[in-house]
C-alpha cells in the first residue's frame, strides 16, 4: 500500500500535468495604459476557480495582475497531508500573481518552508521578514512588464509582536525602514508602485502610487473584499496614475475556470484516499488525556528532556477500530510541527509557577531535581508557545516533520493496534 506521502505527491504531480496540458500562451497587447489590480482574502479553496475565471477574462483585455492576502494554509488537512506542497500547486495553477507574506509560511520549519517558496510559481511577497543572513524569507518585491507600461509591488507584514516570528532563523524589520529602503532600487525600474501589507492596519505615508491592505484618505488605497474580490483599476499617462475605480466583484453566477477546476479536483481525490489510509486500529476507546499521554511518552523516547503543556494535544475521545490519516490529523488539537526550546532550570521553574503548566520528563529525568543552572532541551507545541508571553524572548527552532506523523508512528510502534 501506499504511503500518505507519496499518494500527495503523485496527486500534486498529476495535477501539474493537467494544468500544463490545459495552459495556452497569452499574448501581450500593445498600447494599454490601464493596469487592474486584483485583490481576494483566503475565502478557502472553493473560491479560486471562480476568482481564476474572473482574472483570466481580464487578462485577455489588458494588464492585469492578481493579488492575494490571508493565511492559505487555514485547511488543517490539506496543509498536514502535503505539507504545504497542494496549495503551492493550485496557487501556481490557478494563475495568482503573488501572496502576501504571513508568519504561517514559517509552522512548515525553515527548510520547508524556503523549499515551498522555491516550488512556488508566483510571488511570496515579504520585504521585511529576512533569514540570519539578511536575504529575505520570500521575494522582497515584484515586478511585472507589459507592453505600455509595468508594475512594482513590495509586501510587507505589519505585526513584529507575532509569535511565529520567533523562529530562531528569522528576524523583523520595522516596515517603514524597510520599504523606504527598497522603494529607490525599484523605482528606476518601473513606473508603478505599489505596497501589500498584512494584517490589516494603518501605514506611513509612503511614496508610493498605492496600497492594498491598508487605508488612506489622501492615497489610492484598496481592502479585499470579504466576499468575491476587489477590482483596483489604474489608469497610467506619462509614469502617473491619472485615474482609478475601486468596484468589487461578485463570484455569483460566475463560471469556474475549468482548468482551476480540474487540478483542485485532482488534488482533493488523491488527498482524501490519502487520509483514508490507515494509521493502526485502536483495540480500546482512548480518551484524549489516554492518548495524549501516549504520545508525550513516544516523542521522549526520541530525546528532548521534556515535554512542556498546559492541555491535551487531542481533542476528542477516539473510538475503537480503525484510526484513518484523517481522522488522527482531525484528532489532534495541532497536528502540525512541534517547537523546541532550550530553557535553564532557574527560567522552568519561573515558568512552572503558572499552575496551568506541567512537565513530563523523559525516563532518568524523572522524580530528579531541578538543577537551576543546567539548560534543558523542551518540547511543546506552537500553540502551547504562543500562550506563554515569557517563551518568546526564547527563540524556537521547530521539529523536521508535523506531529501528526510523528504520532502514527508512536501508534503503531507502541502496540495501541495492529
Amino acid at each position: 500500500m501506499n504511503s500518505p506521502k507519496a499518494l500527495v505527491r503523485m496527486a500534486l504531480l498529476a495535477a501539474v500535468a493537467v494544468f500544463v496540458a490545459g495552459c495556452a500562451t497569452r499574448a501581450a497587447r500593445p498600447g494599454s495604459q490601464t493596469v487592474t489590480v486584483f485583490i481576494s482574502s483566503w475565502a478557502g479553496l472553493e473560491q479560486l476557480p471562480a476568482q481564476a475565471a474572473v482574472v483570466r477574462s481580464a487578462r485577455s483585455l489588458g494588464p492585469c495582475v492578481w493579488l492575494l492576502l490571508g493565511n492559505v494554509f487555514s485547511d488543517h488537512v490539506w496543509a498536514g497531508l502535503a505539507d504545504g506542497e497542494a496549495e503551492v500547486v493550485l496557487l501556481s495553477a490557478a494563475g495568482v500573481d503573488a501572496v502576501v507574506f504571513g508568519p504561517e509560511w514559517l509552522e512548515f520549519g525553515f527548510d520547508r518552508m524556503r523549499w515551498l517558496v522555491d516550488r512556488a510559481g508566483f510571488y511570496i511577497l515579504g520585504a521585511n521578514v529576512s533569514d540570519s543572513l539578511g536575504g529575505t524569507v520570500g521575494h522582497p518585491f515584484m515586478l511585472k512588464r507589459y507592453l505600455g507600461t509595468s508594475l512594482g509591488l513590495l509586501g510587507v507584514w505589519l505585526d513584529s509582536t507575532d509569535y511565529r516570528l520567533g523562529l530562531v532563523q528569522v528576524k523583523y524589520a520595522v516596515p517603514d525602514f524597510v520599504v523606504r529602503k527598497v522603494l529607490p532600487l525599484i523605482r528606476p525600474q518601473t513606473g508603478l508602485v505599489g505596497v501589500a501589507v498584512r494584517p490589516l492596519g494603518d501605514v506611513p505615508k509612503w511614496n508610493v502610487d498605492f496600497l492594498v491592505g491598508a487605508e488612506r484618505d489622501d492615497m489610492i488605497a484598496a481592502l479585499p473584499s470579504k466576499h468575491g474580490m476587489t477590482r483596483l483599476s489604474l489608469v497610467v499617462s506619462d509614469g502617473r496614475v491619472t485615474e482609478y475605480a475601486r468596484t468589487d466583484v461578485g463570484l455569483d453566477g460566475i463560471a469556474a475556470d475549468s482548468r482551476v477546476t480540474a487540478v483542485l479536483d485532482s488534488i482533493r481525490t488523491v488527498l482524501d484516499s490519502a487520509g483514508a489510509v490507515g494509521v493502526c486500529r485502536l483495540g480500546q476507546t482512548m480518551s484524549p488525556a489516554a492518548m495524549s499521554r501516549v504520545l508525550v511518552k513516544g516523542m521522549l523516547r526520541q530525546g528532548p528532556d521534556g515535554f512542556l503543556s498546559d492541555g491535551e494535544l487531542v481533542r476528542d475521545t477516539i473510538s475503537t477500530g480503525l484510526l484513518t490519516t484523517r481522522a488522527l490529523i482531525e484528532a489532534l488539537v495541532n497536528p502540525g510541527r512541534l517547537a523546541m526550546v532550550r530553557l535553564s532550570g532557574q527560567d522552568l521553574k519561573a515558568l512552572l509557577e503558572d499552575k496551568s503548566v506541567s512537565v513530563e520528563w523523559r525516563t532518568g529525568l524523572r522524580g530528579q531535581k531541578l538543577v537551576l543552572h543546567r539548560q534543558y532541551s523542551m518540547t511543546m507545541t506552537l500553540d502551547f508557545y504562543a500562550r506563554h508571553s515569557n517563551l518568546h524572548r526564547f527563540g524556537y527552532e521547530l521539529a523536521a516533520e508535523p506531529l501528526w506523523r510523528a504520532a502514527a508512528r508512536i501508534l503503531a510502534r507502541t502496540g495501541q493496534g495492529s
